[in-house]
């Protein structure tokens, strides 16, 4: 695992520096969290998942947040 590489390579993980193409999708949190899903799981899916759900929840509460702080009541912002 290193942060620079991380930092340089796209979604695919092809340097996009250096090279004759990428597409230069550089998506930094989603590969690391693969990245992290691997080192604990390995290619085991359920953890893929659980990590997909618990995000899943975390921007469902933040969207949830951004609606009553934008003032719709409780009720409204969860079945944002």
């Amino acid at each position: 695992f290193s942060w620079s590489q991380l930092l340089r390579s796209d979604y695919w993980g092809l340097d996009m520096f250096a090279g004759t193409w990428t597409h230069k999708s550089f998506r930094p949190f989603t590969v690391l969290t693969f990245r992290w899903n691997f080192l604990l799981h390995g290619f085991e899916s359920s953890g893929f998942h659980i990590a997909n759900l618990i995000l899943h929840g975390i921007c469902s509460a933040l969207l949830a947040v951004f609606a009553v702080h934008c003032g719709f009541s409780g009720w409204w912002a969860a079945w944002l």
